[in-house]
């Protein structure tokens, strides 16, 4: 399982930023995001938020909860209703063609 600092490290880097650059988006010092990546401390929610943000993923990733980073738990449950009303929609229609 990856620490939030690895988490953290890897959401940067795959959006091609500097330490520099991510600390001004945050508005964190570089040391204090060099702390988070290297797991010596971690955020406080307002700066778990902004993190968030910045990276668009959802805090249950950063805080370990979730595995992948950017789930849309919204978009995945209409989704899976969609499939469970036509399953309804074809079992009522195989019914009446009987």
């Amino acid at each position: 399982m990856r620490t939030f600092g690895d988490k953290l490290k890897k959401l940067r880097e795959d959006k091609n930023l500097t330490l520099k650059e991510a600390v001004d988006k945050i508005g964190i010092s570089v040391s204090t995001l060099n702390s988070y990546e290297h797991d010596y401390k971690m955020p406080g929610l307002k700066t778990l938020i902004k993190i968030a943000k910045l990276y668009n993923t959802s805090l249950d990733y950063l805080i370990g909860i979730d595995e992948l980073p950017n789930i849309n738990k919204n978009k995945i449950f209409n989704e899976l209703e969609n499939i469970k009303n036509r399953i309804i929609s074809l079992e009522e229609y195989l019914k009446n063609t009987k």
